[in-house]
């Protein structure tokens, strides 16, 4: 009964992470009501959690302090804003999505090391299936939606439509990619699945997805060749197609990449009434912030800085686009308390899951460092929901690294009976 109830754990739960992950893919291309229906189902799982076992509480208590504390003091500015058109839905907007992440994060970790009838290699297998699904469904569904005679007119992947679609398409697909890198699914079959994926991130003018499907190539370059020379020669000879395709289709890899920065820098401008670009938008957070003793000690607030940048009428709030600059300039000097958190949650990344024996471990930590770095080049806080994720993940699974790496199976056991008995304490 454990076992049949651990392989449907690692079904339910492998889904649920696909999902968080390409959030905003299924959210556009397939129905905007999967992401609530996965947001409800962790959000009931949480409450479960801490009704059937006070000692999750424990085991989450001071992650769920943190998150107290930023929601309080995240919510002390709406009486700031409240007369300001929008300001409670967009208040209500940011921390719903960090609210939602943390909880994620929460209950994959628990799940991840105290059912004993989960199986992480199933999950690694099961993860790796979903995201060849999402990168074939999505490669399907743009070859379906464009014109069929796109061979004879040279525009395979070149149309408005794909250009100008919303980035978490092409971050979603640079995500499965490095899922699939570490994955140890059929070889031939990850191989045509980053193929197809470099095709569809190369034309996609987003610095986050092309850095990913970069990432990919390195990892599945890394990971598989060391020992075999000619699976080295295989791996460059095959990503180097995509190279020659792209270069037949007219397509200019670096020029969009420097496109990319251009485009934002335009978003930008157009949304704060100027021509400022992210160093100009800096700048004057920095400005704002500084501006007088109040605003230094206890920050601008999220709406007043949106109004601060630009007419805040229609009830568009700006945001900085660099998580660290974001805590300051919202928080002022209580802001460098989650910076120190931040920047802990990446040092334990990179020490301990980066160079972790355990592939699963370095999956994770290959995923924060890279979510870190796109919350640093854009987005606000609902727009890095998996950052905050995985730097949950980080933290909760960082004390049991080394019973992760030894395989310990009588551990994980052992854990949750005692868990069940009470007799596993967390400081």
């Amino acid at each position: 009964m454990e076992k049949k109830k651990g392989v449907f754990l690692n079904f339910l739960l492998s889904i649920s992470f696909i999902v968080f992950l390409v959030h905003f893919l299924v959210k556009n291309l397939i129905s905007e009501y999967i992401p609530f229906i996965n947001d409800s189902f962790h959000l009931i799982f949480f409450i479960y959690l801490i009704l059937i076992s006070p000692q999750f509480f424990r085991f989450s208590s001071k992650i769920l302090f943190v998150l107290f504390l930023f929601v309080f003091i995240y919510f002390l500015w709406i009486f700031n804003d409240q007369n300001k058109p929008g300001a409670f839905l967009f208040h209500f907007k940011n921390a719903y999505h960090v609210i939602v992440s943390v909880i994620f994060g929460l209950n994959f970790s628990y799940i991840f090391l105290f059912h004993s009838g989960f199986s992480r290699s199933i999950l690694m297998k099961y993860l790796a299936i979903f995201s060849v699904i999402i990168i074939l469904g999505t490669f399907s569904y743009y070859f379906f939606y464009l014109d069929l005679n796109f061979l004879s007119q040279k525009n395979i992947l070149l149309t408005s439509d794909l250009g100008n679609l919303y980035q978490g398409v092409g971050r979603s697909i640079s995500f499965c990619s490095i899922i699939l890198a570490f994955s140890t699914i059929f070889f031939p079959l990850k191989l045509a699945s980053l193929f197809i994926g470099f095709l569809l991130v190369a034309n996609y003018k987003s610095i986050g997805a092309i850095l990913g499907i970069f990432l990919a190539f390195i990892i599945t370059l890394t990971r598989f060749s060391r020992k075999n020379i000619s699976q080295f020669f295989l791996i460059v000879f095959l990503f180097s197609i995509p190279l020659f395709i792209i270069n037949y289709l007219e397509i200019n890899l670096l020029g969009n990449l420097i496109e990319s920065f251009d485009l934002a820098n335009e978003r930008i401008g157009k949304k704060v009434g100027g021509h400022e670009i992210r160093l100009q938008v800096f700048e004057k957070a920095l400005q704002l912030w500084t501006e007088n003793s109040y605003n230094f000690l206890f920050g601008v607030g999220p709406v007043n800085f949106g109004c601060g940048m630009r007419d805040c009428d229609e009830g568009f709030f700006f945001y900085t686009h660099n998580i660290f600059l974001t805590f300051v300039v919202y928080f002022g000097l209580f802001g460098f308390l989650f910076c120190f958190i931040v920047l802990k949650g990446l040092f334990l990344s990179i020490k301990e899951f980066l160079f972790s024996r355990n592939y699963q471990l370095k999956l994770f930590g290959v995923l924060m460092i890279f979510f870190f770095i796109l919350a640093n080049i854009g987005g606000d806080f609902s727009g890095n929901r998996n950052f905050w994720a995985f730097l949950t993940i980080i933290f909760c699974l960082s004390p049991y690294i080394t019973n992760i790496e030894a395989k310990n199976h009588n551990f994980i056991q052992y854990s949750n009976m005692a868990f069940l008995k009470n007799e596993i304490h967390f400081n």
